[in-house]
């Protein structure tokens, strides 16, 4: 009973104390349970005047059953003389410690063996029983606080930039110099003058006329000269159907290009027509539409 106290006054006393002793598994459980912090412990463990018992197996299983901070335990052990020999030494749950150990018995030094495992780039979680193995091993304190406490992570090899894909800009289509619009009818108002099939082909300023049936009867004449264009168009139940073309040359010919198609109910080649001479030559003023019923 008098042991026990004295153990408990050790943890329980601010650590610069001077009291001494043999500090045990058991009297760290006891001391835990009365209200020691670990951290305490952990001071009075690495006090120089005290000195800890050797951690058997069964002391590592009693303190991990009772809950006692890995931390704590570590140090225990660390701070805990070699066990003695026996007839089975312990095996190491991390096989990759065996390494470890070679190395510390084939004498090299502490500061080689810690630069080695730090170029290794291995991270170690060390169990109880791996922590035993050591310690039974004679592996240096320092190497087992390394192993304990430092987290290498894999160098990490940098994978290669790529080379940025260059950028395509994709080449505009021309735009083309000259359209043809098939289908078309020019319209004679007089009775003695017969409408005429053919064409129409858009070059820049120039307009020309195709006749479909007599090279004769074709023509050309240039939108910078047509005064005004409109349609003719005819009524229907829900909207005016446009079939007609008229372009008012200036102190000229008034022309009159129908759609062919007109009465199939198409007028495509018109409103080919119409997109072709807005978009390029927007200055040609439309007027109102002539609606017919």
């Amino acid at each position: 009973m008098r042991r026990l106290l004295a153990f408990l006054l050790l943890f329980l006393v601010p650590a610069t104390c001077v009291l001494a002793d043999e500090l045990t598994a058991s009297a760290v459980i006891s001391a835990l349970r009365l209200g020691a912090t670990p951290e305490a412990v952990i001071a009075q463990i690495n006090n120089p005047a005290n000195t800890v018992a050797q951690v058997t197996p069964t002391d590592l299983a009693n303190l991990k059953a009772a809950n006692v901070p890995d931390a704590l335990i570590q140090a225990l052990v660390a701070k805990a003389p070699a066990p003695m020999p026996t007839a089975t030494p312990p095996m190491p749950d991390n096989p990759k410690l065996a390494d470890v150990v070679r190395m510390v018995k084939s004498g090299l030094s502490e500061p080689i063996v810690l630069e080695q495992l730090k170029r290794s780039g291995e991270s170690f979680q060390l169990t109880s029983n791996d922590l035993v193995y050591l310690k039974y091993a004679g592996v240096p304190e320092s190497v087992i606080t390394f192993l304990v406490t430092n987290k290498n992570l894999p160098v990490a090899t940098p994978t290669p930039a790529l080379p940025p894909t260059p950028t395509v800009t994709p080449t505009p289509t021309p735009e083309p110099k000259e359209v043809t619009v098939e289908g078309v009818v020019l319209y004679k108002p007089t009775f003695m003058q017969k409408n005429r099939s053919g064409r129409l082909v858009f070059k820049e300023d120039e307009v020309q006329w195709v006749d479909a049936v007599d090279p004769k009867e074709s023509f050309s004449f240039h939108m910078s000269g047509v005064e005004k264009a409109w349609f003719t168009c005819r009524s229907r139940p829900t909207e005016s159907f446009c079939y007609q073309l008229n372009l008012q040359i200036v102190k000229g010919a008034r022309y009159r290009f129908q759609d062919l198609k007109q009465e199939t109910g198409s007028n495509e080649a018109l409103k080919s027509i119409e997109t072709w001479i807005k978009k390029h030559f927007p200055a040609v003023p439309w007027g109102p539409p002539d609606v017919s019923s």
